[in-house]
């Protein structure tokens, strides 16, 4: 299973969910991946069979999804990425970036840039 966290956040991230639908369509992903979507729209998804959504769960509900799942994709705040590491997951990180609205600022980009400096 693919994980994809998409956060709390006030913003919408549609460009993960356009990007995931796009491999959805062309068949790149043939796994089961459940959504934590927030505030973000989830309808161009959320009839594919394939496809579970959930705008927001617990913490504990999302770390047993975590520990199931085999590759996770996160938006890049920073509690969703320390969860990730202490669960020792297998993760990618997607910053939300400001020129698209999905947050009032690029610190998501800088914290990226940072956290893959370590590893």
């Amino acid at each position: 299973m693919i994980t994809v966290i998409l956060g709390t956040s006030p913003y919408p991230f549609c460009r993960a969910i356009e990007w995931l639908s796009t491999l959805l369509n062309n068949g790149k992903i043939e796994e089961p991946i459940f959504v934590q979507s927030g505030v973000t729209d989830v309808s161009t998804i959320s009839e594919n069979s394939l496809v579970q959504t959930d705008s927001i769960i617990s913490s504990d509900r999302l770390i047993d999804i975590v520990r199931d799942s085999r590759f996770v994709i996160s938006h890049a705040g920073q509690g969703s990425t320390r969860m990730l590491v202490s669960q020792g997951a297998s993760f990618v990180l997607i910053p939300r970036l400001a020129q698209f609205k999905e947050h009032i600022d690029d610190h998501q980009l800088s914290f990226a840039k940072a956290t893959h400096q370590l590893g």
